[in-house]
């Protein structure tokens, strides 16, 4: 029979192994897709790039945003849930917290003059900003936030 403390230790991991698996994708998605700069150390190994023309606009240039919310927003849930007394807020403080950060890194892609003195300048002064992005991460959050709160909704009802 499973105790509370084993279905609490198996949704955390569960919400890690989501969080994982979506930031694989991204980084997938960068990797073999993204025909822009890539990111951090993506550019060391350069494979060829592969081009869908018959992608969607929203798919291509607005997805690395939804990951980003998605996967480090089940990371987090997943390494701070605790009792189901809290992991509701838990689980809104890490969607809401990594919209903020995609938020404010999507923004300042627009503030070229500012962007250009930080140290993420070849990062941010090389992006575009898109409204669309903003949107994808209020997506990503929000979606988010509903499957952890049924993930841990599910796990307090087999306790009984």
């Amino acid at each position: 029979m499973l105790t509370a403390s084993d279905i609490r230790y198996n949704t955390k991991l569960i919400k890690l192994c989501i969080g994982m698996m979506f930031l694989l994708i991204g980084f997938l998605f960068y990797y073999f897709i993204r025909a822009s700069n890539p990111p951090f150390f993506i550019h060391i190994f350069h494979p060829s790039k592969i081009h869908f023309s018959y992608m969607p606009h929203f798919f291509y240039n607005n997805s690395p945003s939804f990951l980003h919310v998605v996967a480090f927003s089940f990371i987090t849930a997943g390494i701070w849930s605790g009792d189901k007394s809290t992991n509701v807020l838990v689980n809104f403080f890490s969607c809401f917290s990594w919209f903020l950060i995609d938020l404010i890194f999507e923004c300042m892609q627009s503030l070229t003059v500012i962007s250009k003195h930080l140290i993420l300048k070849n990062h941010i002064g090389l992006g575009i900003y898109d409204v669309k992005d903003i949107w994808a991460c209020a997506l990503g959050a929000f979606l988010s936030f509903f499957i952890l709160t049924i993930l841990d909704f599910n796990s307090t009802r087999r306790r009984v």
